[in-house]
């Protein structure tokens, strides 16, 4: 299987004004611009590596692939396509998955050291001061959206566990019915209560029907707690449960999860603080599922909920007014 990621590297600040010839543009700075011919050397120089070490062709585009496995980025096939004033540069390898992305890994810090690596007729080189370095196809992110999307999902579906016990065991079998809804017959969207159009019962599946920021919201707070308190895992487990929720933690798990939802960048630094953050939170979600099915939760809490029913049923539609289901 192969493994790559794609660059585009687009030049900063060219002074045309210096030109000389085809090959070297000088800059102000006295940098100098990288087509392929000097951009081999300068890439070269930037993994330490011999010619010796690599095989190398240029008959249609620039193609440098390492062949000695005692080198870190052993295996790599780099490509480079040259444009007017950009490098395209697709980096693959198809050795075995964990060693195809640590080689990808440590080829993508290289890049982007920020160092002068060679001299050419007095003109410094470095490749990440010189040019933006567009990362435009990257499977060390899929790697790592993939490894961590079990706890992701445990993490969806231990929060969606949560408030539907949480609900139940508080509003009864009933819970669905005191909520209102009717469906759209030509967006066949679910529409909020008190708008025009045909009502219904709300779905036993209204939990599956709130996104993520939705569950977030209901369980956590954010002022949309379906309760008159400043969230639900403070009226309801805080007080048995060591552990508070941080808003800090949820918007970094929010732009975690949206990187893996939508295939964006996600690098192991990104893995390790995403995975910490779901393990610490998955957690606290099994303990308050385990405190649901105590007698004690459903005795300590009933007389002071059932109290602010209508209240709630209040607060709860609020929610639905600003969110349409799809």
């Amino acid at each position: 299987m192969s493994f790559k990621i794609s660059y585009i590297l687009k030049q900063k600040n060219l002074k045309t004004e210096d030109k000389s010839d085809n090959s070297c543009v000088n800059y102000a700075d006295r940098t100098l611009f990288l087509n392929t011919w000097t951009f081999k050397n300068t890439l070269m120089n930037h993994l330490k590596l011999k010619e010796a070490q690599c095989i190398i062709s240029d008959e249609i585009a620039l193609s440098i692939e390492i062949i000695d496995n005692s080198s870190y980025f052993f295996g790599l096939k780099i490509v480079v396509y040259e444009s007017i004033d950009i490098l395209i540069l697709d980096v693959s390898i198809s050795l075995d998955e964990l060693s195809s992305i640590r080689a990808l890994e440590l080829f993508d810090q290289e890049l982007n050291r920020n160092s002068i690596i060679l001299d050419y007729c007095g003109n410094n080189v470095s490749i990440s001061a010189d040019y933006k370095i567009i990362k435009t196809y990257d499977d060390v992110s899929s790697y790592y959206c993939k490894l961590i999307y079990s706890k992701l999902n445990d993490f969806d579906r231990k929060m969606r566990l949560l408030v539907y016990n949480t609900y139940y065991f508080l509003y009864k079998k009933d819970f669905s019915n005191q909520f209102n809804y009717y469906t759209d017959p030509d967006e066949k969207r679910l529409k909020p209560k008190g708008k025009n159009g045909q009502y219904k019962n709300c779905s036993e599946q209204i939990f599956y029907l709130c996104d993520y920021s939705q569950l977030i919201s209901i369980l956590f707070g954010d002022n949309n707690s379906i309760t008159n308190q400043s969230s639900d895992w403070e009226l309801f487990f805080q007080s048995k449960i060591d552990f508070k929720v941080c808003r800090q933690d949820l918007e970094k798990m929010k732009g975690f999860r949206n990187s893996v939802a939508h295939c964006k960048l996600f690098s192991k630094k990104d893995y390790d603080e995403y995975e910490n953050l779901l393990d610490k939170y998955i957690c606290a979600l099994n303990k308050a599922i385990e405190l649901t099915y105590s007698k004690d939760f459903y005795a300590y809490w009933w007389e002071t909920v059932k109290n602010n029913i209508n209240t709630a049923v209040d607060k709860f539609m609020q929610i639905y007014e600003e969110f349409d289901f799809i």
